[in-house]
Order: C-alpha cells, then structure tokens, then sequence
C-alpha cells in the first residue's frame, strides 16, 4: 500500500483541496498519514501568495528531499512558477488547472486502479468545501488571477451534492470557500445568494451549519444580510471582510473597488442587524506611498468599523504585479514597525470582542482538548466533562481566563 503525507501551504482552498485529495484518495486505496517519515510520496499543496510564502515552500521542499528517500509531487500555486533549481528537487509537477485529477495521476502512477477503499481520513469537525475558483480583480498587489485563472464556479447541483457527502461523513460545519466566493456563479448565471437560499432550503432542519469564507465590500448588500440574519443560525454570524486599507488613497492604488466609508458602513449595518455578529478582515501595512497619514487612517477606520479581529499582513513585492514597478516602496523596518502596531490593536480588538459575550448564552461545536467555536467564531474552552466531541451543545459564557473564554452548558 502507498503511504501518502499531504504538506499544505496557504490558503482555506488549498485546505479544502487537500481534504478531497484525501477523501478520493482514500477510496483509490491510498494510506494517508500523519508522519512524514512513514510515507513514500509527499504531496506538496503550495502557495505562492507572497515571497515568504513562495521561500517556506523552497525550503521544505529542499530540507524533505535531503533528510528523507521519498518522491516528492508538488501542485498549487507555486506549482506554476518553480525555478529550474528548485525543480531538481522534485520527482512530479501538477499545476492548478490538473490538481483536480491528482488522485488519478497517481493511480496511474503506481499502478493502484484496481485497489478498493482500505482507509479513511480521520474525521474532523470542520470541512472546508470549495466552490469556486480564479480571480479577475487583479489587484495591484496581487498574482493569485496570474496563477488561478479567470472565476469558475461549481454548479449549485454539485455542491449540494458535495455537501450531502460531507453531511454522510458526519461533518457537522461546513465552510464554503473559494479564491473570490464573491465571484460565485458568475459563469453559470447564478449568484452566492441563490446558493445560500439552496443550502437553506435543504438543510434547515438538519444538525449542520455552514460559515462564508472571505467576502470583499462590494460583494455584501441588503439582501445577503438578511439572508444570514433569517437563516435561523445556519448560516454563521461571522463574516470576514476584506479591507486592506484605511486610506482611499492607497485603496486606489491597490485598485480596490470600495472605499473606507464602504467598508465602515458595511461593517455597521451588519452588526445592527445580525446579533452578536463578528467581523475580521485583513490589513496589508507598507504598500507603496503609504505614509504615516495614510497608516493612521488604517487605525481610524478599524475603530470605527468596530471589527473584532485582524489578520496583519507586510506588503510582499511580487514580480509581474503593477505594484512591484511602483515608486516609493517602503523600508521594511517602517513595514515591520507598521504591523507590530496593528497586531497590538488588533489583541485589544479581540479582547475588546471577547469580553462582550461573557454572560451570553451561544451553540459551541465541540472540538478536541474540551472546547471549540461558536458561531460567531470566538473560542469557547468548556467546564463540563464528558462530553462528545463533534456534537452541538447550548452554552453559557461565564468568563474570561488565561487569553480564553470559559463557558458551562446551560441547565
């Protein structure tokens, strides 16, 4: 039997895809492990998002092929722009447009067509399902559109079907994801509203629920509000925005299509509508011009928007982006002094959400180690012992300690 470790980088799609490479895998006769050493191919699901990401990927790829006697199959986004140095490393390339048939290719392989299924994945309790792909913004910033492809979406038929078989599996939350699942449908005249309509029709009454991933300002209006708020908790409180930027300037620059005020205003009317909602979004601090103003300005907004968490990212130049030729690139030192300072806010954000919800009664789903998410995605550490992992409970949120909220069922 083939023994098969899959290393993902990057993003919830590469996630979501490397979960179905197990799943399908699984099924072909593949052994997945957790142990590198116990394997005889490594799959690489890279990512080339940033430099740092692309440099962590050379150098896994490098230390597995010196330390252990193991083929090596690299797929992904890095997949598409590996160096002739780098290539010296690896036994097999896929790219994103042929990682969907992985599974087959190495069927092929090593000659494993006619195994049946003698494994399965361990069960986790949170599936990431994928639903759309590519990008056309193309951002100033940004190589993920050079390296996706233009927006393709699966069918609302397909996914429904794919989530019956995770619902089968016993998955008891769902995130839909995609590179831009604001995109969704757009080449089958659809749209991501209908699909929530769909998953709500089919399963409002079952044990699930389901979270959106990553959404850009323009892509939230009146009618997806209120399709989240009435969906009786199916549907996560929790969204996550995708700001960038404080200053319009540098928004303009970045060829975003919203502004400050956009996002504020958005931000707002979601949390009057949708109770005990929570919003993160993602900051690039050091894009090119920024000055100190402009960084203010990022600060302004964040507390106005009275989002409750942060991903921090320093601008990373990539080759082949308009933002790579622009003047006035900013030092590191000034882009490392920039995040710090965001991350400090951005614990006082969370801290500032937290605390919030304590006396608040929530629906957790149980993780390992006694505690999970609830949904608005703030995490929850439970007193009571003895309870199944992967199951629902109804819970009171009685404190904060030690970085973490602290609940108890309710009686």
């Amino acid at each position: 039997m083939i023994k098969i470790y899959i290393h993902t980088f990057g993003c919830k799609v590469n996630l979501s895809e490397s979960e179905n490479i197990k799943l399908e895998g699984s099924q072909k006769g593949f052994l997945f492990v957790d142990n590198i050493e116990e394997a005889d191919v490594v799959v690489i699901n890279s990512c080339a998002v940033t430099e740092l990401a692309e440099k962590k990927c050379n150098d896994f790829i490098k230390k597995i092929k010196k330390r252990y006697n193991i083929k090596v199959l690299v797929t992904g986004c890095y997949a598409l722009i590996l160096s002739k140095e780098i290539k010296s490393y690896i036994d097999f390339v896929l790219d994103n447009e042929k990682k969907e048939s992985l599974v087959e290719f190495l069927s092929n392989t090593f000659q494993l067509n006619d195994y049946k299924q003698t494994s399965k994945p361990k069960l986790k309790t949170r599936a990431f399902l994928k639903i759309q792909d590519g990008c056309d913004a193309f951002c100033t910033y940004c190589i993920i559109p050079f390296l996706r492809g233009k927006p393709k979406s699966k069918p609302i038929e397909k996914v429904i079907k794919e989530i019956d078989d995770l619902v089968n599996l016993n998955y008891k939350e769902i995130v839909l994801v995609g590179i831009h699942i604001g995109k969704y449908g757009i080449d089958h005249n659809t749209t991501l509203k209908n699909l929530l309509k769909e998953i709500i029709k089919q399963y409002q009454n079952k044990n699930i629920r389901f979270r959106l991933s990553s959404l850009d300002v323009d892509e939230i209006d009146d009618e997806l509000i209120d399709i989240v708020e009435h969906s009786n908790g199916l549907i996560c409180n929790h969204f996550h925005i995708a700001l960038q930027n404080g200053s319009n300037k540098i928004l303009q620059l970045m060829k975003r299509r919203h502004t400050a005020e956009d996002f504020i205003d958005i931000c707002n009317k979601i949390k009057s509508k949708i109770a005990d909602c929570t919003i993160g979004t993602d900051v690039i601090v050091g894009f090119p011009e920024e000055t100190d103003e402009d960084f203010e300005s990022t600060i302004n907004v964040l507390n106005k928007a009275n989002v409750d968490y942060l991903h921090v990212f320093s601008y990373s130049k990539r080759e082949g982006t308009l933002a790579s030729k622009m003047k006035n690139q900013i030092p590191e030192n000034i882009k490392k002094e920039r995040a710090k300072m965001l991350r400090k806010i951005g614990k006082k954000l969370k801290l500032n959400s937290e605390l919030k919800m304590i006396g608040k009664t929530a629906k957790i789903l149980l993780e390992k180690n006694g505690g999970g998410h609830i949904s608005n995605y703030h995490y929850v550490k439970i007193v009571n012992d003895n309870l199944e992992v992967n199951n629902f409970y109804n819970i009171k949120i009685l404190k904060r300690e030690k970085n973490r909220l602290i609940g108890g069922l309710v009686e």
